[in-house]
C-alpha cells in the first residue's frame, strides 16, 4: 500500500505530524500508514477492526495481533513525543495535548 491512500494534510499532535518522522525516524510503510491514520483520528478511540480495515484493508479478523504489534513498534520508535493509549478491550487512541480546533460557520 502506498502512502497516497491517506491525505497529505494531517492533524498535528503536540507539534508533530507524520511527515516529521519520514526522514528522522525510520518507519516501515505500514508503520507510516498506521501513524497517519492515528493522526487523522487524533483523540478518537479506534477499534482494532477499524484500524485493520483502513490500514491493512482486512474486512474483519478476530484472531490477529497485527495491530498490537505495529502499535508496539510505533511506541518504541516515537515515545515520548507521540502518546498512543490502549483503550481496554477495544483498540487505541492517539492523544494530543489539545484537540484540533475546527472553524465554526457563522
Amino acid at each position: 500500500m502506498s502512502h497516497s491512500r491517506f491525505p497529505s494534510e494531517h492533524s498535528e499532535a503536540n507539534g508533530f505530524t507524520p511527515e516529521n518522522y519520514a526522514g528522522a525516524i525510520p518507519l516501515t510503510p505500514k508503520e507510516y500508514c498506521l501513524l497517519c491514520y492515528l493522526f487523522q483520528n487524533a483523540n478518537k478511540s479506534l477499534s482494532r477492526e477499524q484500524i485493520l480495515l483502513r490500514v491493512w484493508g482486512y474486512p474483519h479478523s478476530t484472531h490477529t495481533r497485527t495491530v498490537d504489534v505495529h502499535i508496539q513498534h510505533l511506541r518504541k520508535k516515537l515515545s515520548p513525543q507521540v502518546n498512543i493509549q490502549t483503550v481496554f478491550n477495544f483498540g487505541y487512541r492517539l492523544v494530543t495535548a489539545s484537540p484540533p480546533q475546527r472553524e465554526s460557520a457563522l
